[in-house]
């Protein structure tokens, strides 16, 4: 007899599935033939079939152990098949049968191998001279490493990478103009779909980052995108950006700079001003927002075009302000002296911001804002997002 049991099955090369496995061929006679391992599955719908020589590998009435990256022998060449390039998940068994003339047929072993589509993970709001700081990354760092226990790989040390973000993605907002930032998030599917067998990707856009994922799909390529999660995203704005980062600036020219690049460029900080009215003095008359919401304004909040799917994941657990009361400051300037109003949110903004096209996924969890992203429970919402079929409702939306 013969015995296989596949141990792991995965991309080791952007157009190489590799398998380990412990093969034995139990016939003890030196000249006992040609020894093989047959492979087979159906990939993107494509049957597969190889034969495997391993008879230089396994010698008879011997277990060998082959292994990536020590014996590269079992594996499956995509492109030799003809296998279209994915767009979505793949998952499908794998099956594989050790075969010598002596021994004869082995038991079947089977694995079920998920393959998922690279992530893109797009950071929110930093300035440059904080991309030293490790704790505003932590929660990137850690949502890196769940991903890389639920079958994703998070480096390329095998050949092979699945999640892009932060620190080889950064980008800084008071540089990037939309033309800018639209360019940069190409550069960054390209290189990902370079290192993997995709043709799209999957985009998790934090806060500021969800509006450069929208921006890119609605005005520049919806076709390398499939899913887009957006995970506190402001899509109606922040009123703690206007009112701490914006009106706590002592003058309007110091905030018109702090919104323009060093070209004098209008950068996209500008997309982070609510759509709806927070600004009231203190008799409660209405004050106009002292600069528009550009995202807004250009007409940009569309919903995703046919063949990319939105989600918003955020929480309604913390008390938000979002009507704040401020008094005149010269001319053309306010500052803010209170809160008017505190709705439910998770403490940058209340839920109406998050909402938008597609499903909307509310997450109970008291994690702030800028720390979303390393909570586990929105972690576990995010895993089963990108598993799961658009037409499903895998998760009840709001």
């Amino acid at each position: 007899m013969s015995a296989v049991l596949i141990r792991k099955a995965r991309m080791v090369l952007p157009t190489v599935l590799g398998i380990d496995a412990e093969v034995e061929f139990f016939h003890s006679e030196p000249k006992e033939g040609p020894r093989y391992v047959e492979l087979k599955a159906t990939i993107n719908g494509q049957p597969v079939e190889e034969k495997i020589p391993v008879t230089d590998l396994v010698s008879p009435g011997e277990i060998a152990l082959l292994e990536w990256p020590n014996q590269d022998r079992l594996k499956i060449d995509l492109t030799k098949w003809g296998i279209s390039k994915f767009t979505e998940d793949q998952v499908f068994d794998l099956t594989a049968v050790a075969y010598s003339p002596a021994s004869g047929y082995s038991k079947e072993s089977a694995m079920e191998v998920k393959i998922p589509l690279p992530v893109i993970i797009v950071h929110g709001t930093i300035l440059k001279e904080w991309w030293d700081q490790d704790s505003y990354w932590e929660p990137y760092y850690s949502l890196h490493k769940f991903l890389a226990k639920n079958g994703y790989d998070i480096d390329d040390t095998s050949g092979y990478r699945s999640v892009w973000g932060p620190p080889d993605i950064l980008f800084s907002p008071q540089d990037a103009t939309s033309e800018d930032i639209v360019k940069q998030m190409d550069n960054w599917i390209d290189n990902a779909l370079k290192n993997t067998y995709a043709a799209k990707v999957n985009i998790i856009g934090v806060s500021l980052g969800g509006l450069v994922g929208r921006y890119y799909i609605t005005e520049y390529n919806a076709s390398k995108v499939y899913k887009l999660l957006l995970v506190t995203v402001v899509n109606e704005g922040s009123s703690l950006f206007e009112g701490k980062y914006i009106l706590g600036i002592p003058t309007r020219r110091a905030a018109e700079a702090l919104l323009r690049n060093t070209e004098g460029k209008v950068n996209i900080l500008n997309w982070l001003f609510p759509t709806y009215q927070s600004l009231y003095t203190p008799e409660g008359k209405e004050v106009p927002h002292p600069f528009k919401n550009l995202f807004h304004e250009n007409g940009y909040d569309k919903p995703a075009p046919p063949g990319v799917h939105y989600y918003s994941i955020f929480s309604a657990e913390r008390e938000t302000p979002y009507r704040l009361v401020v008094e005149k400051k010269g001319n053309d300037w306010y500052k803010v002296t209170g809160d008017k109003q505190i709705g439910k949110g998770d403490g940058n903004s209340v839920v109406q911001s998050y909402k938008t096209f597609g499903h909307n996924i509310l997450v109970p969890t008291r994690t702030h804002h800028a720390f979303m992203l390393g909570d586990t429970m929105v972690q576990s919402t995010i895993l089963k997002v990108l598993g799961c079929k658009p037409e499903e409702l895998c998760i009840p939306g709001v």
